[in-house]
């Protein structure tokens, strides 16, 4: 919780988009990594200190909330520094959190684009793939994505006028 605050409500003041460093690739900024990296050490140190120097407060389930806490933090710092999607005019590469999956989409598989508050979903007939609306080089990626995805077979004209105008600034 505390963060997801602090991505919520910090970062944005100190996080300014910029170009991405790498041509053709998304990514998250390293802020993210910083952030999920201190709080995990924050709840690190909490647990060892339950655990070797007991005050009576440790109970089992102080020691589930604080590793809850601590597996967030893991998470955001291995979703920062894993997932990437690298993209060229004919396709992109999708690499998850884990860097386990790692495939290459035609623009003309993708079926359907939704756009949410904090994410973009691009759906295959197979899979939903997600970009991050904070993530370097969204924006760029987003308009190779809806220049040549919404121009394909794969979606109808009125789906496509659907698509456009819930996409909104990446015409």
């Amino acid at each position: 919780m505390f963060s997801q605050w602090i991505i919520n409500l910090i970062v944005p003041l100190f996080l300014k988009k910029k170009p991405a460093d790498k041509k053709n690739t998304v990514y998250f900024p390293a802020l993210y990594t910083i952030i999920g990296a201190i709080g995990a050490l924050i709840f690190s140190i909490i647990l060892f200190l339950m655990y070797f120097f007991p005050n009576g407060t440790e109970s089992t389930w102080v020691f589930i909330g604080f590793g809850a806490f601590w597996l967030l933090n893991v998470y955001i710092v291995m979703l920062s520094a894993v997932w990437r999607i690298t993209y060229t005019e004919e396709s992109f590469t999708y690499r998850s959190m884990f860097g386990r999956v790692t495939k290459e989409v035609l623009y003309s598989d993708i079926v359907r684009i939704k756009r949410r508050k904090q994410y973009v979903f691009l759906c295959t007939k197979k899979k939903r793939y997600f970009v991050d609306t904070d993530a370097i080089g969204e924006d760029a990626f987003l308009k190779v994505v809806s220049r040549r995805a919404l121009t394909s077979k794969s979606i109808t004209q009125e789906s496509r006028k659907k698509q456009l105008k819930r996409l909104g600034k990446h015409k």
